[in-house]
């Protein structure tokens, strides 16, 4: 049976995760898969999440706050894939941050995703520090 191309497994994986099919989503994920966004967003006590049911709360709690994801510009090199995304969850929606804009990148072994990282532009990290100071300020 022939591995699909790593391409086709990361759009796979944000498609589903967009259409809110969690389970769907973990299918593309190695049992030991490392998660992160850099810098990590507000609320986020882990750095990178490790293991398939580790990663699956993680992303459920995003998806409880409305997660959208996108990729555009989707390259691969061998098993690693690189993409633009825009991301919008709740919690930075709250903090006046409507978009936050990422590179994302993935490797993918045998079909499945070893590990998965967006990192925000400076410019996005900068903004969502900026609402985060904004929030620590007294009233």
């Amino acid at each position: 049976m022939e591995m699909p191309d790593p391409i086709s497994v990361v759009r796979d994986l944000i498609d589903a995760l967009n259409r809110r099919e969690l389970d769907e989503a973990m299918v593309f994920l190695d049992d030991d898969v490392k998660v992160k966004i850099e810098p990590s967003l507000p609320g986020s006590s882990v750095e990178t999440y490790t293991g398939k049911k580790f990663v699956q709360r993680f992303w459920q709690d995003l998806l409880d706050e409305h997660l959208t994801l996108d990729a555009r510009n989707l390259e691969a090199s061998g098993n690693e894939v690189t993409w633009d995304s825009t991301l919008s969850v709740d919690r930075l929606t709250a903090m006046g941050v409507e978009t936050v804009q990422a590179r994302g990148h993935a490797v993918v072994q045998e079909g499945r995703i070893d590990s998965f990282t967006l990192m925000l532009t400076p410019e996005s990290a900068s903004r969502v520090r900026e609402a985060m100071a904004r929030q620590a300020q007294p009233m």
